[in-house]
């Protein structure tokens, strides 16, 4: 258990000091999760406004010198490019997200969280690039993490929510656990949130009006509530080890 009041406080004494470098360090975290959903290697719009019987089958290209007419047959020629280029910028911004995107991810929210007791270092952020071995950790666990919830999410959108929150404190464990594989980290981040994802979605919950507010300005206020926002989550999850260590809490006996 935690008191919400508590993390923001701590949260607001950290950015008091520190705006500016978290503030980057969000930015970046912002773009990390977004970003991966607009990546395309190739796309082609179609933009059927008006009466296509009549003139999609009149349309003609050539190609190479060969002639081409009519709907079926431009997507005979084109359906093929399509599907190809379509798996292969799903294929490559899987594998950018795998061994790029996640493990910078994690990094900046380890940042966030050293940034609490004056530890953060800008190269932490890139710490597991320097070794093979624990890249690939941080790459698995992330793979894992995702494909869980995935899978959740295909039994309804609740089931999906629930288990994201069971491993709420994964990107942190990657790094404070060094010697934990990818299922052993996942193991743990469930049992530390057990008793406590209900608590954890009303201290997000509590933002709202924050979130309502960046809405209003265009989304150009969520980038500056955002320091708070994820200071506050790592503030939670240094109490929430804490107390997990030291047995204070009555679902982790």
């Amino acid at each position: 258990m935690f008191v919400r009041a508590e993390l923001k406080r701590r949260a607001k004494e950290v950015l008091s000091r520190k705006y500016l470098k978290l503030f980057v360090a969000c930015l970046l975290l912002y773009w990390l999760g977004n970003g991966i959903g607009n990546f395309k290697i190739f796309q082609i719009n179609f933009n059927f406004s008006g009466p296509t019987a009549q003139w999609l089958d009149a349309m003609t290209i050539t190609l190479f010198g060969k002639t081409y007419s009519g709907l079926s047959s431009l997507m005979t020629l084109f359906g093929p490019l399509v599907l190809m280029y379509t798996l292969l910028s799903a294929a490559v911004a899987a594998l950018i997200r795998l061994i790029v995107l996640n493990p910078l991810s994690y990094g900046l929210m380890n940042y966030m969280k050293k940034a609490s007791t004056d530890e953060e270092n800008a190269n932490d952020v890139f710490r597991c690039f320097n070794q093979w071995e624990d890249l690939k950790r941080v790459a698995l666990t992330g793979f894992w993490r995702d494909l869980i919830v995935f899978l959740y999410s295909l039994l309804f959108v609740i089931p999906g929510i629930v288990k994201s929150y069971s491993y709420r404190f994964v990107p942190y464990l990657t790094e404070d656990e060094p010697d934990l594989d990818p299922q052993q980290i996942l193991a743990l981040s469930q049992e530390m949130t057990q008793g406590i994802k209900l608590d954890l979605f009303v201290l997000d919950l509590s933002f709202f009006l924050w979130y309502l507010l960046g809405a209003v300005t265009f989304n150009i206020g969520t980038y500056f509530i955002r320091p708070y926002i994820n200071q506050t989550d790592a503030e939670c999850y240094l109490e929430v080890r804490n107390q997990y260590y030291g047995g204070t809490h009555e679902n982790w006996d």
